[in-house]
């Protein structure tokens, strides 16, 4: 968001996509997900980010078969302590996870680039994406991230 402080604390909704929309991660059965063992990684390196930074408290989230999405908590630094910018934890976890899932057998796993994120200002907006993280794997057919899906609007970022 245009003008926000990503390094003074809190609450963000992300959305983390494999490269290519490469489905590592597992898939969904009767509208449920299914880990794979790639999957089951980015599941404990999520749970991870809180363990090790005891700044970051999470809420909902989901592992997809080619995405992740989270809602955390970040906060805001004492007037002692370094900034805790966004980038550099979701980087982080891309990167443990990367590390780990190419250590178990896939050297050409790769995250997008970059990755989206949401500001939460409010408790409506932080209710409705708790709702769409609980019911992600029940849309999945018809889920932008789907493989099968059409290709993103250009004009539109999208990663």
């Amino acid at each position: 968001m245009k003008g926000w402080d990503y390094g003074g604390g809190g609450a963000y909704f992300v959305t983390i996509c494999a490269r290519n929309r490469t489905c590592y991660f597992g898939e969904i059965v009767e509208g449920r997900f299914s880990p794979s063992p790639f999957g089951e990684i980015v599941a404990e390196e999520w749970e991870e980010t809180s363990r090790v930074r005891p700044y970051v408290d999470l809420d909902f989230w989901v592992v997809m078969p080619n995405h992740f999405h989270g809602i955390l908590f970040i906060h805001p630094p004492r007037l002692s302590e370094a900034s805790r910018p966004l980038g550099v934890i979701i980087g982080q976890f891309k990167g443990a996870c990367t590390r780990r899932i190419e250590a178990a057998g896939r050297p050409d796993f790769a995250w997008q680039p970059r990755f989206h994120d949401h500001v939460i200002r409010n408790e409506e907006s932080l209710f409705n994406l708790r709702k769409y993280i609980q019911e992600n794997p029940l849309r999945w057919k018809e889920d932008r991230l789907h493989p099968d899906a059409p290709p993103p609007d250009r004009g539109k970022r999208n990663d």
